[in-house]
């Protein structure tokens, strides 16, 4: 998802992902970390690998 999408969303927005892949997170061309989508206290919550290797 670009940047300026990320920058419009708003409370109630709904997003179609995976929970169980993990994916990469990056700006342009720059790899900056992994992150899952995972389920913490009944809310959905990223979870985000400080290691660009992971």
């Amino acid at each position: 998802m670009p940047l300026d999408q990320v920058l419009a969303t708003k409370p109630g927005d709904v997003f179609d992902i995976d929970l169980i892949q993990s994916s990469p997170i990056s700006i342009g061309q720059e790899h900056l970390f992994n992150g899952h989508v995972a389920e913490q206290n009944g809310e959905l919550v990223l979870i985000i690998n400080t290691s660009k290797d992971t």
